[in-house]
């Protein structure tokens, strides 16, 4: 079960806003781990929801093209 932190809760609420936001985070993470990111290096940058979802987001566009 996972334990909701204040953290987690306010990113989903940032996320609600994304274009991306009927993904969730944790999606937009396996996406990019089969895109071939490291998450552990990606998350020592602290990167925000919003710039995973625009990581995301590029990663989906260019597999559409």
């Amino acid at each position: 079960m996972k334990i909701l932190t204040p953290d987690y809760i306010i990113n989903k609420r940032r996320l609600s806003n994304m274009p991306n936001s009927n993904v969730s985070v944790e999606e937009m993470w396996k996406t990019l781990e089969n895109c071939g990111i490291n998450r552990k290096s990606l998350e020592k940058i602290h990167p925000s929801p919003e710039t995973i979802s625009h990581i995301y987001s590029s990663l989906k566009n260019q597999k559409r093209q």
